[in-house]
C-alpha cells in the first residue's frame, strides 16, 4: 500500500522515473536502413526496408493462437528459413499481393465493441519494401468471414482492379478500383461463393449444387456475360476442397474421399473432364484420403500436384497429413511419396522451376500449453531443408508471389 511506503523510497523512485524520462527523450532518431542490416549499431527507432521480392517467399495467414478477432499475415523467405515481417490484421483477415508487387492488400473486418457493435470492413493497402500501411479503402460490411483462403480477395493481371469475396449468406463480389482507391461495383453470384480469377475481365466461382459460374465484367465492375457449366460433381455423396490445385488453366478439385475432378477453366463456361482417383482400391481399404485446411497446390511448370495425406474415416477431410503424395496431372501417375517428419495442414509450392515445398504444421490451440506451429521447408526432390517454428496460431493459408 502507497502509505506504507517511506519518504525516502518515494523519492528514489521518482528521480528514477524522471531520469528515464529524460533518458528516453533525448534518444536521437536514425534513418531508415536495408534489410538486413550489416552496419555498426545504431541509437533509436528506425524502418527497416525489406529485400526484393523473392521466388521462394511465402504468405502465412493465421489467426493469433486461436483468437479470430486477430490476422496475422506472416512474410517467409525459404531460402534462408527466416520470417522477414509480420502484419497484424482484424477478423479473419485474408491476403493478396498486387501483380507488380509493390502492394499487399489485406481485407479486414472490426467491430465497435471488439465482438459487437458497428461493422465496418476495409482492404488496407501495405507497402511491400517496409509492411506500412499505406491507406485503406472502405468496403460494403458484407465480406465473406470464413476460415481465409486464396479465393476471397486478388488484383486483375493489369493491377486495376481488386476483387473481394462477399456472403451475407448472399453471395457478391465487391469490385474495387486500385487506381482511385474506391468501390466502383458489386457482382451477384447466388449459390457461389468465393472467385478464382481467370482472366483479364472473368473470374470462375464453384457453386453449391456442384456446378460453377463464370463471369465477365468491365472496369465498372458491371456484368458483362453469364455462364453455367453442368455440375461436375456430388456435393450430397462426395463433396470437393473448395480450393483447387491450378495447373495452367486447368483446375483440379480434390473430393473428401480422394477423387480429382478437372476443369478447363479457359473454357466460357467451364468444361469438366474425366474424373480419376489418388487411390488405388488397396490404399482406399487402407483409409488413405487427403486432408488438412489447405491439403494441396498445383504446380504449373511442372505440371505436378502435390496433395497432403493421412489415414483416417470417414469425415477426416481436416486431419493432417503424414504424407505428400506427388501427382503428374496429364496421366494421373503418382511420381513421389514423401513422409513429412511433422504432419502438415496446408501445403504450398513456389512456382518457379526449382521450387521448394512449404509445409505448415498446426498445434491444437485450444490446448493449455500449445506450442507455436511451425513451417516445414522442403526441396522438390524431398530433402528436408529444415523449420520455422514461433510462429503463432493454427495455420490457415499459404500462398506466394
Amino acid at each position: 500500500m502507497l502509505n506504507c511506503l517511506r519518504p525516502r523510497t518515494l523519492l528514489l523512485a521518482l528521480l528514477f522515473l524522471v531520469g528515464a524520462a529524460a533518458a528516453f527523450a533525448q534518444v536521437p532518431t536514425s534513418p531508415s536502413t536495408q534489410f538486413p542490416y550489416t552496419g555498426p549499431p545504431t541509437e533509436g527507432v528506425s524502418v527497416l526496408k525489406m529485400p526484393a521480392p523473392g521466388r521462394h517467399w511465402a504468405f502465412i495467414m493465421a489467426p493469433l493462437y486461436g483468437n479470430f478477432l486477430v490476422s496475422q499475415i506472416y512474410v517467409i523467405d525459404g531460402d534462408s528459413a527466416k520470417i522477414l515481417g509480420m502484419m497484424t490484421g482484424g477478423l479473419l483477415s485474408t491476403a493478396a499481393v498486387s501483380p507488380d508487387r509493390s502492394r499487399i492488400y489485406v481485407a479486414d473486418t472490426f467491430f465497435s465493441r471488439g465482438t459487437r457493435g458497428a461493422r465496418t470492413d476495409v482492404v488496407t493497402i501495405y507497402d511491400t519494401k517496409t509492411l506500412a500501411p499505406t491507406g485503406e479503402v472502405v468496403i460494403p460490411p458484407r465480406r465473406l468471414l470464413a476460415a481465409p483462403d486464396n479465393l476471397q480477395l486478388k488484383a486483375t493481371s493489369d493491377g486495376r482492379l481488386l476483387l473481394v469475396a462477399n456472403m451475407t449468406p448472399a453471395t457478391s463480389v465487391t469490385v474495387i478500383d486500385t487506381a482511385g482507391d474506391k468501390v466502383v461495383g458489386e457482382i451477384p453470384t447466388p449459390g457461389c461463393p468465393e472467385f478464382q480469377l481467370v482472366g483479364a475481365r472473368r473470374f470462375v466461382s464453384l457453386c453449391g449444387d456442384g456446378a460453377m459460374l463464370s463471369v465477365g465484367f468491365d472496369d465498372a465492375g458491371k456484368v458483362r456475360s453469364e455462364k453455367r457449366s453442368k455440375p461436375f460433381f456430388d456435393p450430397e455423396k462426395d463433396p470437393v476442397y473448395a480450393y483447387p490445385a491450378i495447373i495452367g488453366t486447368e483446375n483440379y478439385y480434390v473430393t473428401y474421399h480422394g477423387m480429382v475432378h478437372p476443369m478447363d477453366v479457359a473454357s466460357d463456361p467451364p468444361v469438366a473432364g474425366a474424373s480419376w482417383s489418388l487411390v488405388s482400391d488397396q490404399e482406399k481399404a487402407q483409409g488413405w484420403r487427403p486432408g488438412g485446411a489447405q491439403p494441396f497446390w498445383g504446380h504449373s511448370a511442372s505440371g505436378l500436384i502435390y496433395i497432403l495425406m493421412h489415414q483416417g474415416g470417414e469425415w477426416t477431410h481436416k486431419q493432417p497429413g503424414a504424407e505428400v503424395w506427388v501427382f503428374r496431372a496429364k496421366d494421373h501417375r503418382r511420381v513421389q511419396r514423401l513422409t513429412l517428419p511433422e504432419a502438415a495442414s496446408s501445403i504450398y509450392v513456389s512456382s518457379d522451376k526449382q521450387p521448394l515445398i512449404f509445409a505448415a504444421t498446426p498445434t491444437d490451440v485450444l490446448q493449455f500449453g500449445a506450442k507455436p506451429f511451425t513451417l516445414q521447408v522442403l526441396a522438390a526432390d524431398g530433402r528436408y531443408l529444415g523449420k520455422i517454428d514461433q510462429l503463432g496460431g493454427f495455420p490457415a493459408a499459404i500462398f506466394g508471389l
